[in-house]
């Protein structure tokens, strides 16, 4: 016991401030809580715990923002709270008590606080908490609120214009539970004279009583002249059809409260725009009971995401719901994405179709062995130099049959065109379950074959799209190859292999030297 309090004593004393030593006071029963909620309007809780080894660290910000805080009128108190010694403090926090964080509390309600440990965006939260609405009194502060760039998918602007003063009232209240929401401004015109300034400017603010939504370089606008929903119509309208989910506009997906399905794409990919169009169309159908949104997912932050939701390889495009349990639901990687398959995927999560487990398909690399691999690195180098004609084939050995069955085809094919030594063609393959494509490939179905000729590198390429056998796919290469060279008579066969079959041939009947010619030795395919 000694031991362990000399180890705290050490982490406490590697701390500028001791824990729970910074605030206006500390509470420590829920009745003191409610007291506070009944006295203030609003004000900040610094949540910490007397077990907590990290939580001292958090002080020196604290000291910094009470400073901050000093300054604000009205004041806004920093009370704070010891989980460890305030079970109560689950109650209104649920799952989301950890620690340290700080939350707000206006009017009874709490919010937490989501964006980065800084003060100056710490600060903007109590403001908003104290004024959800700021109120814009000249005409050049509106048409610069109105005009601003909004960004890319991050901010998000609204603007309440009220000819009548009986609006404002519910406006205000419509809008209050986005206090917290730390990428959104909320601002609103009262004066009558001004109103009328601004739609004679803004003749697109089509009403005297109406509220403008921004985002996305996009505007919206709502009429109040009749009743209207405005907290709904905010939130409906807070994120488009497809955007690009963020730390700055999570909290606008979660406050939908609606399923929210993940496709995950390599930005670099120049095939992206086209993935984003199928999805597009698929969530159209399904807007207003899923939420479509998509991620960059070469990046570290959600490569992790990608796992917990239940995709496992590097393939990408890769699509997943994002349940916020330890539930998964992803669609199965390895499987064409179409606009079709898509949308039972979605329906079938809809109608409580349980995620069925994958079975383990045995991977297939070891009948590969004839067969080089190429990295994205080496991609350019080996198949994008002109000069030299390169086919390769990407396949997925996670949970993939069709790849699984061309495996032994292509190692064939591979063993082939390093036997025929036609210096000028070079042949690959491509796990897809362990390494990311190309910028320039297009990943549509799972098992694949590209050509791309010595002398035309540019995408889309040609790829093979008939049955995976041997012959066809070795003349759609000869056919395609821009380095000309000619198969011989049974490419797939080697010498002593095509004795032997002319030897066995001639002993067979004559249909069945028919039947054994159609497969073996046809040359017209395209």
């Amino acid at each position: 016991m000694f031991f362990l309090l000399c180890i705290l004593a050490t982490i406490q004393a590697q701390c500028e401030l001791p824990n729970m030593s910074v605030g206006d006071f500390n509470i420590t029963s829920e009745k003191q809580l409610k007291d506070v909620m009944k006295k203030e309007k609003s004000f900040l809780i610094g949540l910490s715990a007397s077990w907590c080894e990290e939580c001292c660290k958090r002080e020196p910000l604290y000291q910094k923002l009470v400073e901050k805080l000093d300054h604000y009128r009205p004041r806004i108190p920093l009370i704070r709270i010891d989980a460890a010694k305030s079970p109560f403090i689950k109650k209104y926090l649920g799952d989301h008590d950890t620690v340290p964080q700080i939350v707000g509390v206006r009017n009874g309600v709490i919010y937490r606080y989501l964006d980065l440990m800084n003060i100056d965006k710490i600060f903007r939260f109590a403001d908003k908490l104290y004024a959800p609405v700021k109120i814009i009194e000249n005409l050049s502060d509106a048409q610069k609120f109105l005009t601003q760039p909004t960004g890319k998918f991050d901010t998000l602007r609204v603007l309440g214009v009220f000819y009548d003063s009986d609006l404002v009232e519910e406006f205000q209240k419509a809008v209050e539970p986005f206090c917290n929401w730390f990428s959104a401004e909320f601002t609103m015109i009262i004066q009558k004279s001004l109103v009328k300034e601004l739609k004679t400017v803004r003749p697109d603010i089509q009403y005297l009583n109406g509220v403008v939504l921004l985002r996305s370089d996009e505007m919206k606008v709502l009429d109040l002249e009749v009743p209207q929903d405005i907290f709904m119509w905010v939130l409906r309208n807070s994120i488009g059809l497809v955007d690009e989910i963020t730390p700055y506009n999570f909290q606008m997906y979660e406050a939908n409260r609606m399923p929210i399905i993940i496709m995950f794409l390599d930005p670099s990919n120049i095939h992206t725009s086209s993935y984003l169009e199928l999805y597009t169309k698929s969530a159209r159908n399904f807007d207003d009971k899923v939420k479509f949104t998509w991620a960059d997912g070469t990046s570290d932050e959600y490569l992790l995401k990608r796992r917990k939701l239940g995709l496992v390889t590097e393939i990408l495009p890769s699509i997943a719901f994002n349940l916020g349990t330890k539930d998964i639901y992803p669609y199965p990687e390895s499987e064409e994405i179409t606009e079709e398959k898509l949308e039972k995927f979605v329906q079938g999560f809809l109608d409580g179709k349980k995620y069925p487990p994958q079975a383990k398909i045995p991977a297939k690399k070891s009948l590969m062995e004839n067969c080089a691999s190429i990295s994205r690195e080496e991609f350019d180098e080996k198949v994008l130099t002109e000069g030299y004609d390169a086919v390769f084939l990407v396949y997925s050995t996670y949970n993939n049959k069709e790849s699984a069955a061309i495996a032994p085809v292509f190692n064939k094919i591979c063993k082939r065109f390093k036997e025929l030594e036609y210096p000028y063609l070079r042949i690959y393959v491509i796990d897809i379950s362990t390494q990311p494509v190309h910028k320039t490939v297009r990943i549509d179905r799972v098992p694949i074959v590209y050509m791309v000729p010595a002398y035309s590198k540019s995408p889309p390429f040609v790829h093979y799209s008939g049955k995976g056998e041997i012959l066809p796919i070795m003349f759609f290469i000869e056919k395609y190859a821009g380095v000309k060279f000619n198969l011989p008579e049974l490419p797939h066969l080697s010498p002593n292999e095509a004795e032997e079959y002319w030897e066995a041939k001639e002993k067979l009947s004559k249909e069945q030297q028919e039947q054994v010619a159609r497969d073996n030795e046809r040359r017209e395919y395209f």
